[in-house]
């Protein structure tokens, strides 16, 4: 009882925008919650209606709570089916990549961490598939980010060879990216 009023407590203050360490706070309790209660929670919402509440509080997220709000991501994510991570991380994946570039270590420690997580459990067509149309994106920043993902993806799949194939296929359009300004 104390774990689902202390969730129904910190839920609306994920997406308070008038207080930066209120907010953080709230992500930090949430990802506490998540942790040491998460069965728990689950009872009262679904891993996926966490996280959709947490995708929608984007608009609001403060910088200061951007790592905390990736930790609640990895959190809730970790404890997730293969097939709900493969759904979770269509929702998540652009901010996450973006999050790669953030001026902040922790947050870009925290978005590579949770690619990482992804692309372990993801299939790696499905997450070459996420990340190819991150290489389209509209942003220089979102098309750098993709191409550190997919980087990623090879180290982590270094050994598949149809991997390895696809990611020769795709160094043509890498190398035009290069020319891109982007940190």
């Amino acid at each position: 009882t104390m774990v689902t009023l202390l969730y129904r407590t910190v839920r609306p203050l994920l997406s308070i925008s008038e207080s930066v360490s209120l907010q953080k706070r709230a992500y930090h309790v949430l990802d506490s919650l998540l942790k040491h209660h998460g069965s728990v929670l689950a009872v009262t919402e679904s891993r996926m209606q966490i996280l959709n509440l947490i995708v929608e509080s984007l608009l609001t997220c403060q910088v200061s709570a951007r790592s905390m709000r990736l930790r609640c991501m990895e959190t809730l994510m970790v404890t997730m089916s293969d097939e709900e991570v493969d759904e979770a991380s269509a929702a998540i994946l652009g901010e996450v990549l973006i999050c790669q570039k953030d001026a902040n270590k922790k947050t870009r420690d925290s978005a590579t961490e949770l690619i990482l997580m992804m692309i372990r459990r993801i299939a790696p067509y499905g997450m070459l598939t996420q990340l190819c149309s991150g290489m389209a994106g509209e942003t220089s920043v979102m098309r750098s980010a993709a191409v550190t993902g997919l980087c990623l993806l090879m180290l982590e799949h270094r050994g598949d060879n149809e991997i390895m194939k696809a990611a020769g296929e795709l160094l043509p359009t890498v190398c035009l990216l290069l020319r891109d300004e982007c940190p």
